[in-house]
């Protein structure tokens, strides 16, 4: 054999093995490495949460504890993990309902749900007792923070009020380029300050900004609104993304938290396309709440084909989608960004 193949022939060898230890590696669970998720967020992240407390959304029709007809994507993610690192832990802080800034109309009705800022108070509270680990060289925890559509909703809402009321009485309505300024500012703004409380407390090793859901895809939406929601969705992930990128350098040598912003809304609206088999209606959901899903409603219709339906509801996605989005979108960016979760817990066949 030639010297030339002799060292092709080894190569070819060294790639092997080494091939072959990266898999074996991959395929077996952590047991060097302690990771904590801490979550903070709305009804697309609570599983379990408000139905404790109010047991809603009703379970007749929902998924016990989730606001869609089966686990919710913070499940799929747990189970996931829990397979590959060994010592895994998740906290849910996430209440349905819940907004980025204190809410009146929310404080008044269903005062039970925290916002963003009593959910932070309540991990930072837990965290000082000492019942959540510390980060270390080895206890990686993580923080993902996902909120912000409830307080469009409600915004909203309030708007469609004063412009009804203006017109009702003659006169001029509220700017609507002026409200989504300010309404963007004030969830940017509550959502950072909840992110330095975190950081300053040292209770995290890092903090994960997941964007704005597509709430313009939602049924929910008038159509006559759906452009405008989908311009301040925009608005809000690219102030969300200038603002994490400027704040990342001052909390990740003065506050010791690595900052990440996990990309716009884009990616989870692409989401919606790429789901193995295709969604055949993602127009109308399996079921229409005529109020609010925090009421517990007994009189509900319930479509027969629900694993053809992007919506469960005309604002929560389908179990299948939750799914999707926990092992096809969130999974691959964690693994992307540096000391977050390990490449080895997903393995190929979720990165997408």
């Amino acid at each position: 054999m030639s010297r030339c193949r002799t060292s092709t022939a080894r190569l070819s060898l060294a790639l092997f093995a080494a091939l072959a230890i990266n898999s074996a590696f991959a395929l077996r669970p952590a047991s060097d490495t302690n990771l904590v998720l801490v979550l903070e967020g709305d009804s697309l992240t609570d599983n379990g949460n408000v139905f404790k407390l109010l047991g809603v959304p009703n379970s007749k029709f929902y998924f016990p504890g989730r606001f869609t007809n089966g686990p919710n994507w913070v499940d799929y993610l747990t189970d996931t993990v829990t397979k590959f690192v060994k010592n895994a832990t998740v906290l849910n802080y996430a209440y349905g309902g819940a907004t980025a800034c204190a809410n009146s109309e929310t404080a008044t009705a269903v005062p039970v749900i925290k916002d963003l800022g009593n959910q932070t108070a309540a991990f930072l509270a837990d965290a000082a007792a000492g019942k959540v680990p510390k980060p270390s060289a080895d206890t990686r925890v993580v923080l993902i923070q996902w909120v912000g559509s409830n307080d469009i909703d409600s915004a909203l809402r309030q708007l469609a009020a004063a412009q009804a009321a203006a017109a009702a009485a003659n006169t001029t309505g509220p700017d609507l380029q002026t409200a989504g300024i300010a309404l963007a500012t004030s969830i940017v703004t509550c959502r950072l300050t909840a992110a330095q409380a975190v950081a300053a407390s040292g209770a995290v090793s890092d903090i994960v900004l997941l964007p704005i859901s597509p709430l313009y895809q939602a049924p929910a939406v008038p159509a006559e609104f759906k452009a405008a929601v989908t311009q301040l969705v925009g608005f809000i992930d690219g102030a969300l993304s200038a603002q994490a990128k400027s704040l990342a350098g001052t909390f990740s040598s003065a506050l010791k938290t690595r900052l990440h912003w996990a990309g716009d809304s884009s990616w989870i609206d692409k989401l919606s396309t790429t789901i193995v088999p295709p969604f055949k209606n993602t127009t109308y959901p399996c079921l229409w709440n005529p109020r609010s899903v925090l009421e517990k409603i007994d009189n509900l219709t319930l479509c027969t084909d629900v694993e053809d339906r992007y919506f469960f509801d005309q604002i929560h996605p389908t179990t299948r989608f939750h799914k999707h989005f926990a092992l096809k979108g969130l999974l691959p960016r964690l693994q992307q960004l540096k000391g977050v979760v390990p490449r080895r817990v997903a393995l190929n066949r979720f990165i997408v």
